[in-house]
């Protein structure tokens, strides 16, 4: 049995490095599932990938990548008709990211359910995806089949329904299929920015209240420099501060933030007792040390493979 698996996207980020008459473009490994797995993969926990690249250099290059990183590739299949997908990261002056993509289609929507795939999921204590892979058939479909069965079997199921728009036709689609990857969800990690979005409420508090009553259990929520909030589905809160880093990039913190969360609470809760009865203090503790992982990749450049060791994040403070 997996500690950790999860369902989508790996790819390759290209980041501009020089932006004048001859353009760099420099490719980084990344992909949120896959970069959620790289952060617990480093801090000792047992993790794999499900989903797909292309038959192509992109693709085996990945391949060979995550299986370094000690991410099981059993589940991933190797797609002859479709190209690995492609992103390219823009960064603001604060580092902050916008996205334009190279797919249509891309080979995280492309890919059908395997009996390997059905196995890993039903077989992990915490199963792990993302929106992206709700963008369009037959990935969409296959990963709800996925959700059903890991379900069924008690694994906790966590949920990042990042906001990608350059992958929607329309704002309101991709919110409505945002929304459904919540009906599934015990965990769900949110942006403060994509809470807002997914709720229409302007301010976090209300935004807060009205995901808490999707269904999930759990709901964390990140905030950047302003650190993380907590919040029950009973109407418990807490907020945890981060520490403050000059930020350089902040692709991947997030992804960073979840892999350690789940890498800490898998570490302290024993396999028998159900991670959704953690104590509050457990979960403060998951979180705090989350922020210190997240802050760790938000300064420096690339994420998936310059993740953290349990001795770097400490040193933290």
């Amino acid at each position: 049995m997996f500690d950790l698996v999860a369902i989508g996207e790996v790819l390759i980020d290209f980041h501009m490095q020089k932006d004048d008459m001859s353009p760099l473009w420099v490719g980084n490994a990344g992909g949120a599932p896959a970069n959620v797995l790289a952060a617990a993969s480093k801090l000792g926990v047992s993790t794999a990938l499900i989903g797909a690249v292309g038959d192509d250099p992109f693709g085996h290059s990945l391949l060979r990548l995550i299986n370094k990183l000690s991410i099981d590739t059993r589940a991933m299949s190797i797609l002859p008709q479709v190209w690995t997908t492609l992103a390219f990261v823009s960064l603001d002056s604060q580092g902050e990211r916008s996205f334009s993509f190279l797919r249509n289609p891309g080979s995280d929507t492309a890919w059908h359910t395997t009996h390997i795939m059905k196995q890993y999921a039903s077989s992990c204590r915490v199963l792990h995806y993302g929106s992206l892979t709700l963008c369009a058939s037959p990935a969409r479909e296959a990963l709800l089949e996925l959700l059903s069965l890991a379900k069924n079997q008690g694994a906790v199921l966590s949920y990042d329904p990042n906001w990608r728009p350059a992958l929607w036709k329309d704002k309101k689609m991709g919110i409505e299929a945002m929304r459904l990857g919540l009906q599934w969800a015990d965990v769900v990690k949110v942006a403060e920015e994509e809470a807002c979005l997914l709720t229409g409420k302007s301010q976090i508090d209300e935004a807060m209240e009205e995901l808490a009553h999707c269904g999930p259990t759990w709901l964390l929520i990140t905030g950047g420099s302003k650190g993380a909030w907590i919040v029950h589905r009973d109407g418990w809160r807490r907020h945890v501060p981060t520490i403050p880093v000059r930020v350089e990039d902040s692709t991947g913190a997030g992804d960073t933030f979840l892999g350690a969360f789940w890498a800490e609470l898998l570490t302290v809760i024993d396999a028998k007792v159900s991670l959704l009865t953690a104590h509050h203090e457990q979960l403060e503790n998951a979180v705090r040390f989350a922020n210190r992982a997240g802050a760790y990749i938000a300064a420096r450049s690339g994420s998936l493979s310059i993740m953290p060791t349990r001795e770097q994040i400490e040193e933290l403070g």
